[in-house]
């Protein structure tokens, strides 16, 4: 699985690697992003499997990260993390995983195994 981190926080970008690193999962790269204009060229780039990704950045400046995802690439998971589950709420509602932070391993890893599962048929 090949994964971006997009968050402003350097500490929260850390944080999130090392918990990969813990999860029983397939990870082949990760990458980070502190910002959606960066994000979008590593996208672009790199065709993650999924992108994590702070709901601030998404909303800030008329982010076009969710569109350009879906028209480029729609195989690519969304997982969108904010403190404030008020914020979160519309993204649950268009069924876009989401997780509040502060984040952890518990919550990280059920979403993860999932959405790492190969798809059935």
């Amino acid at each position: 699985m090949k994964i971006i981190l997009v968050d402003d926080n350097p500490h929260v970008r850390d944080s999130l690697r090392q918990m990969l690193t813990r999860l029983q999962i397939r990870i082949d790269a990760v990458w980070e992003a502190v910002c959606d204009s960066s994000a979008v060229q590593l996208i672009e780039m790199l065709e993650p499997d999924l992108i994590v990704t702070d709901a601030k950045l998404l909303l800030l400046n008329g982010s076009r990260l969710l569109d350009r995802l879906e028209q480029r690439l729609p195989q690519s998971k969304v997982v969108v993390t904010s403190s404030h589950d008020f914020i979160l709420a519309p993204f649950a509602l268009c069924g876009i995983d989401s997780l509040q932070k502060p984040l952890n391993s518990a919550s990280l890893e059920p979403i993860l195994s999932r959405l790492s599962a190969p798809a059935s048929t």
